[in-house]
């Protein structure tokens, strides 16, 4: 819960990440009484578990029905014997129907491997490096490159497997208006170095308009949620164990 601004692109080339990154530390220690920095680099290397979708347990129904593709090859349900998931466990359960995140990047290819009745299997190995600035009141504004494509990741491990989501996010609802403004800024000035290929600014789309009374109303609004659900969690738990960081900055 709380405004966040997300955002995906990517480097033209290594050299052009590496001089991002000389910018980035310059930055930091030019404002270092208000902002500090990190680096890191890691070796992401097994079976990759992207982003393009999931199968339904279920008929879908109303609008999923709308949206759900039905692969023939991926109907195992009725299937007996041997080829049966209920009679052998490397079988993968399913009855063919899968919603699929087409803007998703690895969505033609998990396409390709349903039509043949294959659920998608995908392997990675690369190097990635990234730094990020932290704010008062804001989450860590991350830059994480994968060192094969250039593109800004955000991979992480779920047991031996590697995970990703399509983009990096930093959530500014407890930096305020003030935070929000200071990170849509950032982001434009980096804008020499990486190509965005998409930014979702929650707080009605700052970002894109620099609408200030609407970026005030989103942060009003999500203020108010919070009020409300901090409320409903004191009358269940007791207010000695509710807390919420303090977002008053912005709000005489």
């Amino acid at each position: 819960m709380g405004i966040t601004i997300a955002y995906e692109g990517k480097a033209k080339n290594i050299e052009e990440i590496e001089t991002f990154f000389k910018f980035i530390e310059e930055y930091a220690m030019g404002h270092a009484d208000e902002v500090g920095f990190g680096t890191q680099e890691k070796t992401y290397k097994g079976n990759f578990h992207p982003i393009w979708g999931y199968g339904y347990k279920t008929m879908p129904e109303g609008k999923d029905l709308k949206t759900a593709k039905y692969f023939s090859r991926m109907d195992t349900e009725h299937r007996k014997g041997k080829n049966s998931p209920r009679n052998n466990p490397n079988v993968y359960y399913s009855n063919g129907w899968f919603h699929i995140y087409e803007t998703e990047k690895y969505a033609d290819q998990a396409i390709a491997s349903l039509v043949k009745g294959k659920y998608p299997a995908f392997k990675i190995d690369t190097i990635v490096k990234g730094m990020w600035l932290n704010f008062s009141g804001c989450e860590s504004l991350s830059f994480h490159f994968d060192m094969k494509t250039y593109e800004l990741v955000n991979y992480f491990m779920r047991g031996d497997d590697i995970c990703a989501i399509s983009h990096e996010f930093c959530k500014t609802q407890f930096g305020g208006v003030s935070g929000h403004i200071k990170v849509c800024g950032i982001l434009k000035q980096f804008e020499k170095y990486i190509e965005y290929t998409r930014i979702r600014d929650e707080a009605n789309d700052y970002y894109h308009t620099l609408n200030m009374e609407d970026l005030i109303k989103a942060f009003s609004v999500s203020i108010s949620m919070i009020d409300m659900f901090k409320k409903e969690a004191i009358a269940i738990l007791g207010e000695e164990n509710v807390k919420t960081p303090d977002y008053t900055i912005d709000r005489e």
